[in-house]
């Protein structure tokens, strides 16, 4: 087992590792088919609703109810619905047996994407410098050396509050390498450069 002792020296502070999926309210079999009271809903959306054989559950002939309005279903499909929704809507079905895949999307019928938060430990290095343009001003601009035992990849985003900025940021991973420990080969840690 790699030793950790390098990783653990230093002061590790609490990040998130934010993952951006597409905003589901149900996927499962339609036979179980039960949303979530507590879901988290955008203020004003519409449903896209997506069918799917299931090993043992093939009936894909049927309507999806969403409140008042009907969906009809003739095989594997998505259909979505037309009215604009503004709070948790009332979804049954009727006739199918099949995978039901139960998505938010906007109102004019775009993909909607809701963020989701992974805990992860970091030790963060700040490289701040000044980038001065040819009229004689400039500006700052700070990147980090991030370094974690996350697996992480390159364009992942890690939201950090920065105690040198007193903020909370979301920094990007543009690059990365690794921290071999050269007694046994392992990379105990993974160091990110981010900006």
């Amino acid at each position: 087992m790699a030793d950790d002792g390098f990783f653990e020296e230093f002061v590790q502070a609490d990040a998130y590792h934010i993952q951006q999926s597409a905003w589901e309210l149900y996927d499962g079999l339609t036979s179980e088919l039960e949303l979530d009271e507590e879901a988290d809903i955008p203020a004003a959306f519409r449903v896209a609703i997506t069918i799917a054989p299931a090993t043992g559950h093939m009936t894909l002939e049927g309507t999806v109810q969403i409140n008042d309005e009907e969906l009809e279903f003739a095989g594997p499909t998505r259909l979505t619905n037309a009215e604009i929704l503004t709070e948790l809507p009332t979804i049954t079905t009727e006739g199918l047996d099949c995978n039901i895949l139960i998505e938010c999307i906007s109102t004019t019928g775009e993909p909607l994407h809701h963020e989701t938060l992974e805990a992860i430990k970091v030790v963060v290095f700040p490289k701040t410098r000044i980038v001065k343009d040819p009229s004689g001003s400039g500006y700052m601009e700070t990147s980090y050396e991030v370094r974690t035992k996350a697996a992480l990849k390159i364009g992942d985003q890690i939201r950090y509050t920065d105690p040198h900025q007193g903020a909370t940021i979301d920094m990007y991973v543009k690059d990365i390498s690794g921290a071999v420990d050269l007694e046994d080969n392992s990379q105990p840690f993974r160091v990110l450069f981010c900006a």
